[in-house]
């Protein structure tokens, strides 16, 4: 019990909290498409379709949610044997009700003819069961027909299911009435062919020879009509196809196609929407399948990226300290320490950056970064870092604007000297520097390295 009760609440949970995306067929446009929250469970919808005339798929990530047409409803679809069926039905009760006429009409011969008084009753009774019968099948041939008004409604191009419930013939038929009027048809017929042979016995008793001829002629065709009606069709079928194309008709869940909710867990969903009309022996206008595509960014979530680019860092912290010395003309052994350093100097340099955002299903995301690069010089080469912020453009995310400080490998001067100070001569302007890490203002474009790649 408690298996089922977990059942029951996941479906309700999963049919409350799943985010809605829809294609609207007639319009043709996509409705509600929107950045969707990282693993939501998402229903893509494709509304105002004719399901009795379209078979809709619907491809979401890599799983195909096919909705055909249910085959009991593709067994409907067989207008042309309806059509003839209905017609023969037709002809079955004008063979009917052509025998009952003739037997009305010699009823009416034998009305003050003493020696067939007998025949007399027994024809009033045979009329007015013939009456009956051919109620009850025209009850009969009004289920036939009904079912290829239903058929016909069902294969039209509906712009709305307001449209087509406008077009429903009424009022509905119940399982019930219809199946009564079936039973009694058959009652009917048996009663009435029973009523025949009783007549025409009653007939050969009598001394004209044209009577009972004309009842076994009569009897023929309303057995020939019974048979047209009844045929070997099952009636019961068909009045069961009656009521399954009322009720699913006038559901407006079979004028909308849903998939099974999709787990979001990547940058985007893409749904892939085939439609394309089911195939009929209708007159109906050619339609070509038409295919609809559509991406549904994720949002939140944390998104790693990694891309690659040349980083410019700048300022004076960013260049190496450059000195020279000059000799001092009053004292011989000593030089002073002149400052060569070059001033407002960019740095290039290559970095690759890995980046760290939310995802928010938009244009423009902004996060965090980390890089490690190198910076080209003249004469070596010299490992960099790099830390800031990035802003991620575009809906491919393809271009990355980044900025932060850079953490460059450079010279500076010792700290027990200074510039401008004069030092003995045997001192080399590489015995004034030491090497060391220093931070300083770096912006940087770079590609973003992601491929995309479909999902589980």
């Amino acid at each position: 019990m408690k298996k089922i009760l977990l059942s029951i609440f996941l479906i309700c949970y999963t049919i409350l909290y799943a985010s809605g995306q829809s294609y609207d067929f007639q319009s043709q446009r996509f409705q509600n498409i929107g950045p969707v929250k990282n693993g939501s469970r998402v229903v893509f919808k494709v509304e105002n379709i004719n399901t009795f005339r379209y078979k809709v798929n619907i491809e979401g990530a890599n799983v195909i949610y096919v909705t055909s047409v249910p085959v009991v409803l593709q067994q409907l679809f067989g207008l042309e044997e309806s059509t003839e069926k209905a017609a023969k039905t037709t002809e079955g009760v004008a063979e009917a009700t052509g025998a009952k006429e003739d037997m009305a009409s010699l009823a009416n011969s034998l009305a003050g003819v003493a020696p067939a008084a007998g025949l007399k009753r027994e024809m009033d009774v045979l009329v007015s069961l013939c009456k009956t019968f051919i109620d009850k099948a025209s009850a009969v041939n009004k289920i036939i027909l009904r079912r290829n008004e239903l058929i016909m409604v069902s294969k039209q191009k509906w712009q709305t299911h307001t449209d087509l419930l406008s077009a429903m013939p009424g009022p509905a038929f119940s399982i019930s009435s219809m199946h009564n009027s079936i039973q009694e048809f058959w009652n009917t017929y048996q009663t009435a062919e029973t009523q025949y042979e009783i007549a025409l016995e009653e007939a050969k008793a009598t001394p004209s020879e044209a009577d009972d001829k004309r009842i076994a002629m009569a009897l023929e065709r309303f057995e020939e009509g019974y048979h047209k009606i009844n045929d070997d069709e099952n009636l019961l079928k068909m009045a069961k196809d009656v009521a399954v194309l009322q009720n699913t008709l006038i559901n407006p869940a079979n004028f909308m196609v849903s998939s099974a909710p999709i787990q979001a867990t990547g940058d985007f969903l893409t749904f892939k929407v085939t439609i394309e009309p089911v195939e009929t022996n209708a007159l109906l206008p050619y339609e070509a399948k038409q295919v609809a595509e559509v991406e549904i960014p994720v949002k939140s979530g944390l998104k790693i990226d990694f891309s690659v680019g040349p980083a410019f860092s700048f300022g004076r912290r960013a260049n190496s300290e450059s000195y020279t010395l000059t000799a001092v003309e009053s004292n011989t052994s000593l030089n002073t320490l002149r400052d060569a350093t070059t001033q407002n100097k960019v740095v290039p340099g290559l970095a690759a950056m890995m980046h760290m955002c939310s995802r928010i299903g938009k244009n423009l995301a902004v996060g965090g970064m980390f890089g490690v690069g190198t910076n080209f010089t003249t004469d070596n080469i010299k490992v960099s870092y790099y830390v800031g912020i990035s802003a991620v453009l575009g809906k491919a995310q393809k271009l990355i604007f980044s900025g932060g400080a850079s953490l460059l490998w450079v010279d500076k001067l010792k700290d027990y000297y200074k510039a401008g100070d004069s030092y003995d001569r045997s001192l080399s302007t590489a015995d004034f520097v030491e090497k060391v890490y220093r931070f300083s203002p770096f912006l940087s474009i770079s590609y973003n390295l992601a491929k995309k790649e479909p999902g589980n």
